[in-house]
């Protein structure tokens, strides 16, 4: 195969080849080395990637960070230009001046992302493409990357965007005082909460650190510090308890001063340890003092367990039939003729709540040899009423209590005999707060003569 001018046949003219995915190339050339990012880097990708940011449209590089571009050459190679642009058409300067050799072959290029010859785009135009192309006497590569300023939810305190969605300015976010005898209130927090890694795929919501295998995105951003605001003194902080560059994917907490009031506090965020390119964020935190929630406890009272036998003469404000659990209990006719035998157990309560239950525990008698008293009670089950309610004349408390009302609920006596129930434990619930436990007497502690037997036993009715 003939050469050309250059002493090289045809097919290994490199001069020609400006890609490292050339197809014509069968093995990595030495002169076609291409820059290495930051945080990861192969020899076909497409983009430039910072700390695993700017790679995608929603993955971006927070503008206002700096970045260093690494560019790796042959030793026998040279740099000839860098240029940052938007438009092929219109590359600008050549920027080669602005690198500098820290090693042979290894050129440090840095730049402030968004500034200069590199664009940003805004929440609402997106990210703004831009392109690096790095010319050497061996060849040429261009790489791709994107800038965004940032989101509402650059900075999201316990899941709540720590800035206004239209103006990017900080807002109030309110949390309460726990313990006020620790020093520190600690909240989590978390970063770039919109923003995509690399692959493109929020973070695990069952892990909110790690895709598998991946870290997720913070903007090219890599360390991150907390300080007061006033004085704005980085490592300074009452308000907060300073932090000062953080590996920002370890950083899950922050913890303010834990009194009432707002703190205002400043997330600084820096690409390279020490950097002197870094990103402010202000955050106001308002801490309450916690609400004192009294839990009212239902105020109640005995009002009558009434034994009616099969064939009586319904009385008013009286269920007719068994009550059913969980099953709202109405009144039955006045004067009717009982179909069954009923016990009637009704209590007086003041409540807070638009509505109260009862909650019944049925004790049963166990016989038991090895018992003095030839027997033992043992707790059968536990049942919830939505109970008859009617007005009461007692008892009568001050607000926020409500009228006292009177509460009922009727029990089959055949079947309570059948499972030898003996007691009744009730309780009022008040919007899950629980009153006093109230006894009454069951058809097995009638039966041995504990209470008085007869058509009407265990009282008056509790008419008021």
């Amino acid at each position: 195969m003939a050469a050309n001018s250059h002493g090289f046949p045809p097919s290994q003219d490199f001069r020609r080849v400006h890609r490292a995915t050339e197809p014509r190339l069968r093995h990595p050339i030495p002169a076609l080395n291409t820059l290495l990012e930051n945080a990861n880097a192969t020899l076909d990708k497409i983009v430039a990637t910072m700390n695993r940011g700017g790679s995608d449209p929603r993955n971006p590089i927070l503008s206002g960070l700096g970045v260093l571009v690494q560019i790796h050459f042959d030793t026998a190679d040279a740099l000839k230009g860098i240029w940052l642009y938007q438009d092929r058409r219109s590359i600008g300067a050549n920027l080669r001046a602005q690198s500098t050799i820290v090693a042979p072959g290894v050129h440090h290029f840095p730049f402030l992302a968004g500034s200069g010859t590199t664009v940003a785009g805004s929440p609402a135009t997106g990210a703004k493409k831009n392109f690096i192309r790095v010319q050497s006497a061996f060849g040429t590569f261009e790489r791709e990357f994107y800038i965004k300023t940032k989101d509402a939810d650059i900075i999201a305190l316990e899941g709540q965007p720590a800035l206004d969605p239209q103006t990017l300015l900080p807002v109030e976010i309110v949390f309460e005082i726990i313990d006020d005898t620790r020093p520190f209130r600690d909240i989590a927090i978390d970063f770039f909460v919109s923003w995509n890694d690399e692959f493109q795929k929020l973070h695990n919501a069952s892990n909110p650190h790690l895709d598998p295998g991946f870290l997720k995105a913070y903007g090219g951003a890599k360390f991150v510090s907390f300080f007061d605001t006033n004085p704005g003194v980085e490592g300074t902080g009452v308000q907060v308890d300073p932090v000062t560059q953080s590996p920002i994917e370890d950083t899950h907490t922050i913890s303010v001063e834990n009194t009432a009031g707002l703190k205002e506090i400043t997330v600084r965020f820096r690409s390279k340890q020490d950097s002197l390119y870094f990103v402010d964020c202000p955050i106001l935190i308002r801490l309450v003092p916690k609400v004192a929630v009294e839990c009212l406890i239902p105020r109640t009272e005995p009002c009558v367990d009434l034994y009616l036998k099969m064939g009586s003469l319904l009385p008013a404000d009286t269920p007719g039939v068994p009550s059913v659990p969980l099953v709202q209990v109405v009144a039955g006719t006045p004067g009717m003729p009982l179909a069954q035998d009923l016990l009637i157990l009704s209590v007086r309560a003041a409540i807070v709540g638009s509505s109260a239950r009862l909650i019944v525990r049925r004790w049963k008698w166990v016989v038991s040899t090895a018992d003095l008293t030839g027997g033992t009670i043992v707790l059968e089950d536990e049942l919830e009423y939505i109970p008859l309610s009617l007005p009461s004349s007692t008892p009568f408390m001050p607000s926020p209590y409500l009228p006292p009302r009177r509460l009922t609920i009727a029990l089959g006596v055949l079947q309570e005999t059948s499972d030898g129930i003996a007691f009744y434990t009730v309780q009022v619930e008040d919007d899950d707060v629980v009153g006093k436990a109230i006894l009454f007497a069951g058809p097995h502690a009638r039966d041995i003569s504990f209470f008085p037997v007869g058509a009407v036993g265990g009282g008056p009715i509790c008419a008021y």
